[in-house]
């Protein structure tokens, strides 16, 4: 969550227009498979590919609002990977939405040490807790059997794709793996919640007041 992906810059116009003609080309294709021999069951896919945007800033927003409970520093959100499609600021942190919604990273810092360790892991837990959290709601409001039965009702099916979507997410996000970036390997969630517990104080002290660096800004 501290080291930063590949691409910090805009997209550019010849980008931004590709970007849009790719995703049109895919829609297309996905809504022709849908219309011919229909199945209300084929819209699962498009239902499960819906929810992965909002599931992502809802993963990222967990990891900020525990911070902020804990009294870290939010420096930034990120939304995705790849060139930078939007900017915008969420209190005092830099929220970016990025071309490639794989993923994603918050960088925080702590501002005094009182448990650094356990509350790092905290804020490592809560993207996948937040999602896990509002799949236990899904399953509450509309009961564990509608989730899990055959239906051709779309309400339903959009549910069930959302709670697809979040166990796919959080699973995977659990799972104690490094993933490759440019500055090196990342530690997944899951990993970074026992890794935060093997860092010390030391460490933790000298990230207090840490600023990103300007050039990642631009």
């Amino acid at each position: 969550m501290i080291s930063q992906p590949d691409f910090n810059r805009p997209l550019t116009p010849p980008e931004r227009n590709g970007a849009i003609f790719f995703l049109l080309l895919f829609l297309g294709a996905f809504t022709a498979e849908v219309i011919v021999d229909y199945d209300p069951v084929k819209l699962t896919g498009l239902f499960v590919a819906s929810w992965w945007i909002p599931l992502l800033a809802l993963h990222e927003a967990g990891h900020a609002l525990a911070a902020w409970l804990v009294s870290w520093r939010v420096l930034r959100i990120a939304i995705g990977t790849g060139p930078i499609v939007c900017r915008f600021r969420v209190a005092s942190a830099t929220a970016e939405l990025r071309l490639f919604p794989v993923g994603g990273y918050v960088i925080t810092v702590p501002t005094r040490l009182r448990f650094p360790q356990l509350e790092n892991s905290l804020i490592y837990a809560a993207g996948p807790g937040i999602e896990l959290a509002l799949l236990g709601l899904l399953a509450a409001v509309v009961g564990p059997e509608s989730l899990l039965s055959r239906t051709d009702r779309i309400w339903l099916l959009a549910v069930q794709a959302l709670g697809v979507a979040i166990v796919v997410d959080a699973v995977t996000n659990l799972m104690p793996i490094t993933v490759a970036s440019k500055d090196g390997p990342v530690a997944s969630d899951g990993l970074g919640i026992f890794r935060s517990f093997w860092i010390s104080n030391e460490a933790y002290a000298g990230m207090i007041g840490l600023q990103l660096e300007p050039e990642s800004e631009t």
